[in-house]
């Protein structure tokens, strides 16, 4: 096999001709190639990340991360966010070292464990910053 280096981390070509990434990956995407023969070649990417909502409150700020349905509060965007990365730390950590059986409608968190391996400042692929709805009266 040929070592080759893409985005994302180190790859080896295989003997099919596919691109195979070396380390812990989730998801292998599919691309073609333009050239006579029509090959194509697969990469890989990186596992799942999160996305984090921060809305402003009566008392401050909270931090939602959809994908978990986990929540941060702080005074400010940052605080709610640092709070909203521990959650999903202990979460996730609770997750990896207890092993419970998960309801089929959280069995997809087990694709963020993965996550305990990475920078926590790489934990969040989106970070949206709103305003809560007003309470209707």
């Amino acid at each position: 096999m040929t070592a080759i280096a893409v985005a994302g981390g180190p790859a080896q070509l295989t003997s099919e001709g596919d691109l195979a990434f070396v380390g812990d990956a989730t998801t292998s995407i599919r691309y073609a190639v333009s050239s006579r023969r029509g090959s194509s070649y697969r990469v890989s990417v990186a596992p799942a990340r999160l996305t984090a909502v921060v809305d402003e409150t009566d008392e401050g700020f909270t931090a939602r991360s959809p994908e978990l349905n986990s929540l941060g509060y702080g005074p400010d965007p940052d605080a709610a966010l640092a709070d909203l990365t521990e959650a999903v730390r202990d979460y996730l950590t609770f997750l990896v070292e207890k092993r419970p059986t998960l309801a089929p409608e959280v069995a997809h968190h087990e694709t963020y464990l993965d996550l305990l391996s990475a920078p926590e400042a790489s934990w969040f692929a989106a970070v949206t910053i709103g305003r809560a709805a007003p309470d209707a009266a």
